[in-house]
């Protein structure tokens, strides 16, 4: 399944997307005009992240959505994450109490475990896992130079 965003007022609108077709009919509609979302591999949950400590989980099946559950994250602030290879979690990036870049792994059970540790004064962006599940691309924001790493046995 693709889906398409359309921010309306103050309400966002999922779409089913077709790329042959385009725009399908309406799924979902959020209160709110910032959300970042992301899509499970297999295409049945959507996962949407308000900006705060909050995931909603939306199953999607037969082109209805329908919220299956919110897990609230107090200790860590989220405003974007990816779904892992195998859509057990998000891998989301946050922030350490003491300023530790993190990327976090949340389950749709709430769990949450760092999974890699940044340095001081560098926060991650974005991590997105290639299917295998042993590599991805990390996004980082690293004053002056930047560069590209291979990291391994993740």
């Amino acid at each position: 399944m693709c889906i398409a965003t359309k921010f309306e007022k103050d309400e966002v609108i999922f779409f089913a997307f077709d790329p042959g077709r385009g725009i399908g009919r309406e799924l979902l509609k959020i209160r709110g005009l910032v959300h970042q979302w992301s899509l499970s591999p297999d295409g049945r949950t959507l996962a949407d992240l308000p900006h705060g400590h909050s995931i909603r989980f939306f199953s999607l099946e037969n082109g209805v959505a329908r919220e299956d559950k919110t897990v609230t994250l107090n200790e860590w602030l989220m405003d974007n994450g990816n779904w892992n290879a195998d859509g057990s979690g998000l891998l989301i990036p946050s922030i350490t109490p003491t300023g530790t870049p993190v990327i976090l792994e949340v389950n749709r059970a709430g769990k949450a475990s760092i999974v890699l540790e940044g340095a001081a004064n560098t926060p991650f962006e974005f991590m997105i896992q290639a299917p295998d599940g042993h590599h991805g691309i990390l996004g980082e924001i690293v004053p002056g130079d930047n560069n590209a790493w291979m990291i391994n046995n993740f």
